[in-house]
C-alpha cells in the first residue's frame, strides 16, 4: 500500500516495459496517474499494449533486446541527472 502511495505521488515516472503483458498490467495499475509517464519499451507490440493514456514521451527500442532496454533507461536517467527533473518538462 505504502508504495502504491508513493508512486501515485511522484511527479514522474521512468517505466520500461518489457512484454506486452506486462504493458496491459501495469497500465491498467496507472490509469489514475496525474503525474508525467516516460515509456520505455522493448517493441513497437508492447507499446501498442499501453492503456494508460499517452505517455509525455516514449522511446521504442531499435531491437527487442535487454542491451537496447538498458542502452535507453541509462540514456533516461542520464538526462536527469544532468538537466534535474523539473516541473516545467
Amino acid at each position: 500500500v505504502h508504495e502504491r502511495q508513493a508512486i501515485f505521488e511522484a511527479d514522474r515516472l521512468i517505466v520500461p516495459i518489457y512484454s506486452p503483458r506486462s504493458a496491459a498490467l501495469l497500465s491498467s495499475r496507472l490509469v489514475n496517474y496525474k503525474g508525467d509517464v516516460e515509456l520505455i519499451s522493448i517493441s513497437k507490440n508492447t507499446f501498442e499494449n499501453w492503456c494508460a493514456g499517452e505517455p509525455n514521451s516514449y522511446c521504442i527500442c531499435a531491437a527487442p533486446s535487454a542491451e537496447e532496454m538498458y542502452t535507453n533507461i541509462k540514456r533516461i536517467l542520464r538526462k536527469y541527472m544532468l538537466e534535474g527533473p523539473t516541473k516545467a518538462d
